[in-house]
């Protein structure tokens, strides 16, 4: 995957997205999603990182639980044959519910790609 395929895959969920965080005065209104690539966990080979694989956490914010967003997101990571880990949380000094989805992808270094 390149961050292309993942950009185009988090778009096809539908939702309002950003990498890492909403800048203040740009935060859209509910329901949206933001992910990150904060984790690596490299297949190492012959003293070398030979597959590198990134560990995306996406997370899905809404004022109440929304089964059908939900449902949403799980479809796209499902038809990419994606496996993923769930977990719920309520940020209660946001009044937010925090859907995170846990993955991991093989990173594909394309030519010209930063």
């Amino acid at each position: 995957m390149t961050n292309a395929d993942l950009r185009n895959l988090i778009d096809r969920m539908g939702f309002p997205n950003v990498y890492h965080h909403w800048e203040e005065d740009k935060v859209p209104q509910l329901p949206y999603l933001v992910f990150d690539v904060a984790t690596r966990n490299d297949f190492h080979a012959d003293n070398c990182n030979y597959l590198k694989i990134n560990v995306v956490t996406l997370s899905f914010y809404d004022r109440r639980k929304n089964f059908a967003a939900e449902e949403k997101i799980e479809s796209c990571l499902e038809m990419e044959e994606i496996p993923y880990s769930k977990q719920e949380k309520y940020l209660e000094s946001e009044l937010l519910l925090e859907t995170d989805y846990t993955f991991e992808v093989v990173w594909e270094e394309m030519p010209n790609e930063h």
